[in-house]
C-alpha cells in the first residue's frame, strides 16, 4: 500500500537516514515489544511489590531499568522521539509527491500514524487513572489524587434487580464540582461511565459502609468500616473484633446469610478476634447495643458504598483525530480510481486531468 521513497546512495546526512523506511520498521518492532512489556509488567506499583511478585533478582532487575514505569523511562523516551523524527522526516519527503488525491490518501495514512503515536506518548506520559471508594453522601477532592481540583460527591447508589434478586445493574449518581465551580450532574453505571472535567468514571464495584461505636471503660472509640473489616481495639493489635453485614436476616433460621441483598432487616455481626482466632461474637441491629468481652458495641448506621475508577487521558482527542486520517487516506487511497498519468500531467486522450 505505501509507496516506497527512494534515497540517493550517494547522499550522506542525517535526515537520510532518520527517514529510511528501515530504521522505521526497526523502531515499530522496538516500541511494540516494550509496550507488551509495560502491558504485561504492572506499573507504578511499590517496588516491594515486584520483589514478591518476581523475585529478588529479576524484581530489581526491573526496578533498576525502570520497566515499573515503562512509559517515563528516559530509554522509551529516547525511542519515542526517535520514530517520531522518522514519522516526520517521512512526511516531508512526502510532501514533494502531492500530485494527485491517491498520493495524498497515502500522505494521510502515514500522517495518521505520526498522530496516533503523539497520542500514545501523550496518554503514557499524562494519562493517569485511580480506584476511590465514596460512600452516599461522602466527598472527595481528586486533587489528592493526582487530578485537577475537582470535587466529587456520591449522592446515591443503587442497584436493581431481576425478579429473583440477581443484579441487573448498578447506578451512582455524582456531582462533579469543577475548578471555577461548576457543578456537573450525572450517573455511571457499568459499561456506561460518567464523562465531565476532562474525566472518565467508571463503576467497578460496591459495599456496605457501617458506622458505631465501641466503649471500652470510660473511653467510647467511634468507627465506620467497610463490610468484612476490623475494629482495633486498644491498640492492640492481636484483639480486635471484626465487623460483618446481613442485609436481610432470617430470625427464624438464624442464619449468617441474608435472604435477598436488600436491606430489610439489617444486622451487623461483630466477632472479637485474639490471637487470629474467634473468642465470641453478637449480633446487632441499628441502634442496639450489647456487652462483648468487656466492651459494649453499638450498631449506628449503615449506607452503601460505591468504587469507582476514575480516569484522566489528554491522549484521546489525538488518537480519535489519527483513525479519523486514516480512515479518509484509506478512501482516497483505495476509492479513487487509478489515473493513467503522463509526464505531462495528461491523459491518452489529451485532457487535463482534474
Amino acid at each position: 500500500m505505501a509507496e516506497s521513497i527512494h534515497h540517493d546512495p550517494k547522499k550522506k546526512g542525517i535526515v537520510p537516514y532518520l527517514a529510511s523506511m528501515k530504521l522505521g520498521l526497526c523502531l515499530i518492532f522496538i516500541q511494540g515489544g516494550l509496550i507488551s512489556l509495560g502491558t504485561v509488567i504492572p506499573q507504578d506499583a511499590p517496588a516491594q511489590l515486584y520483589l514478591m511478585n518476581y523475585g529478588d533478582r529479576l524484581g530489581k532487575l526491573i526496578v533498576l531499568t525502570g520497566l515499573d514505569h515503562l512509559y517515563r523511562s528516559w530509554w522509551y523516551i529516547f525511542f519515542s522521539v526517535l520514530l517520531l523524527l522518522n514519522l516526520v522526516f517521512c512526511l516531508m519527503l512526502r510532501v514533494k509527491r502531492l500530485k494527485n488525491l491517491r498520493a495524498w490518501g497515502s500522505f494521510l495514512i502515514h500522517g495518521s500514524l505520526l498522530v496516533l503515536f503523539i497520542g500514545c506518548l501523550i496518554s503514557g506520559a499524562w494519562g493517569h487513572r485511580e480506584y476511590v471508594e465514596l460512600a452516599e453522601g461522602d466527598t472527595v477532592n481528586l486533587a489528592t489524587k493526582g487530578f485537577s481540583p475537582h470535587v466529587l460527591t456520591l449522592k446515591e447508589f443503587r442497584i436493581s434487580y431481576y425478579e429473583n434478586y440477581d443484579p441487573q445493574q448498578y447506578y451512582s449518581d455524582l456531582t462533579l464540582q469543577l475548578e471555577n465551580r461548576q457543578a456537573i450532574q450525572g450517573q455511571t453505571s457499568v459499561n456506561h461511565p460518567f464523562q465531565a472535567g476532562g474525566l472518565k468514571i467508571y463503576q467497578t464495584s460496591y459495599g456496605w459502609v457501617l458506622q458505631g461505636t465501641v466503649k471500652t471503660g470510660q473511653s467510647s472509640t467511634p468507627f465506620t468500616v467497610r463490610d468484612g473489616d476490623f475494629v482495633n481495639l486498644n491498640d492492640r493489635q492481636d484483639l480486635n473484633i471484626r465487623t460483618f453485614f446481613i442485609p436481610d436476616y432470617d430470625a427464624q433460621t438464624g442464619t449468617m446469610s441474608s435472604k435477598t441483598p436488600l436491606p430489610q432487616n439489617p444486622r451487623m455481626v461483630c466477632a472479637m478476634i485474639q490471637g487470629g482466632e474467634m473468642t465470641d461474637f453478637l449480633l446487632l441491629a441499628p441502634g442496639e447495643s450489647k456487652e462483648m468481652a468487656g466492651c459494649t458495641v453499638t450498631f449506628t448506621s449503615f449506607r452503601r458504598y460505591s468504587g469507582l475508577e476514575i480516569k484522566q487521558d489528554p491522549g484521546i482527542p489525538y488518537i480519535f483525530a489519527g483513525f479519523v486520517l486514516v480512515v479518509l487516506g484509506l478512501v482516497l487511497y483505495w476509492c479513487v480510481p487509478h489515473a493513467k498519468i503522463k509526464k505531462e500531467g495528461r491523459e491518452p486522450g489529451g485532457e487535463h486531468l482534474q
